[in-house]
């Protein structure tokens, strides 16, 4: 039955191969073709990190106060995250940015095989090839490229936790959710789902696996940078960075709505109601998010419900992160990939219009984006909340279709 089953999947798997590689192909010229001819000569948001790998090198805190990155002021990324720039620190930041985009694309390869070899979806070659192309060409991954980020090393991450759960492997799951919360905060909001259905040792592989390595990183950083982190570096990003035009959550869509900024103006100057309106709508998704996790906390791992639950929290996370940048949606590729894997063998109109549009937005951002940087600023409502937050609206669609996710007889979940 094995051999069988193998002798079925090997054409596939020639097929994905070769999509994949055309991927690397595409991607790596796309990389270099990006850092030599549009990338900040200062490595952009990954100014801040390489000086602070420097002043590592040098013995001193990275979290002291610095100047030199433009309008970046804030050093916003966890210890871990700056101990991995170290070893690029001792090379220019035009190389060490492109280097890191090569890893960070080793990465990306790394987790679209992963979650082919876990789904194994009946897709056909020529849609496998235009699925190739729609990620070779989707503008979060260009951002990701540009600026030098970390989104294709949480998306591993978060996809070696979500197979770890699925083989039983409850302990390796929590670790890996650790290493991303630890690498970026927000997906500690994955803890929610262990939690509610009481898995207990995804819990204690989680929290092992965090003070293990807060222990190890401790010298490097040292106590006071530590505390510097969270007492004045990331608090004081946020700050400086809530009201963004590019911040796509759900506060930053209610920032650029009802407080504005030097890009956008507001429908109506109201800061007054941000913060309620906020907290109505964190409590709106928290709840979508958490009655699935509660109508799935006795099915099987793995099973419709349970897999509704785990990839709805990824875009409800995002939502309800004060700061989410389009470069995020890097993350978004593992529960886009699961529904459109669902679909393909169990049709689902209103879920398959919903993620067709999800993936779309953020072409249309980015060209909307080119047409509107002729126009005076700041941009006049609608046209700047609107073209601004369309990745916030794709969010929005992607939590609702993953919601909508198809039951196994076809019929909608």
């Amino acid at each position: 039955m094995q051999q069988a089953m193998r002798a079925a999947l090997a054409p596939r798997r020639r097929w994905v191969t070769l999509a994949l590689a055309a991927l690397v192909v595409a991607e790596a010229g796309l990389i270099v073709t990006i850092r030599l001819t549009a990338a900040a000569p200062d490595g952009g948001d990954l100014c801040r990190d390489y000086l602070d790998a420097h002043r590592l090198l040098a013995g001193q805190s990275p979290y002291a106060v610095f100047a030199g990155c433009g309008a970046l002021h804030h050093s916003p990324h966890p210890p871990l995250g700056l101990l991995l720039l170290v070893p690029l620190a001792l090379m220019p930041v035009s190389a060490a940015g492109m280097v890191w985009d090569l890893f960070m694309l080793a990465a990306l390869v790394a987790s679209l095989w992963l979650i082919w070899d876990e789904l194994r979806p009946a897709i056909a070659p020529g849609w496998l090839v235009l699925v190739a192309a729609l990620v070779t060409l989707w503008p979060p991954l260009l951002d990701t490229w540009l600026e030098a980020q970390i989104g294709p090393l949480v998306l591993l991450l978060l996809v070696l936790a979500w197979r770890a759960r699925r083989r039983g492997h409850p302990w390796a799951a929590g670790a890996w959710l650790a290493v991303a919360a630890l690498l970026r905060l927000y997906p500690v909001l994955l803890f929610a789902i262990p939690l509610v259905r009481r898995e207990w040792r995804t819990v204690g592989g989680g929290g092992v696996t965090g003070v293990a390595l807060t222990a190890l990183t401790l010298p490097f950083i040292g106590v006071g940078g530590y505390v510097d982190y969270f007492t004045r570096e990331a608090p004081a990003s946020s700050a400086e960075w809530i009201n963004d035009a590019h911040n796509v959550s759900l506060r930053g869509w209610l920032g650029n709505a009802f407080i504005g900024n030097n890009t956008i103006a507001p429908i109506a100057s109201a800061p007054a109601i941000v913060t309620p309106l906020w907290a109505l709508g964190v409590a709106a998704v928290a709840a979508l998010a958490l009655w699935c996790l509660w109508r799935a906390r006795g099915a099987p791992i793995g099973s419709h419900a349970d897999e509704r639950a785990w990839h709805l929290v990824i875009p409800a996370m995002l939502l309800l992160s004060p700061l989410a940048w389009p470069h995020y949606f890097d993350i978004l590729l593992l529960p886009l990939a699961a529904l459109g894997a669902t679909l393909a063998t169990r049709w689902a109109r209103w879920p398959a219009i919903a993620l067709a549009i999800g993936v779309v937005l953020p072409w249309a951002q980015r060209f909307g984006l080119d047409a509107l940087f002729s126009l005076p600023r700041p941009l006049a409502w609608p046209a700047g909340i609107f073209i601004f937050e369309l990745p916030c609206y794709a969010l929005v669609i992607v939590t609702l279709a993953l919601w909508r996710w198809p039951m196994p007889d076809g019929t909608i979940g």
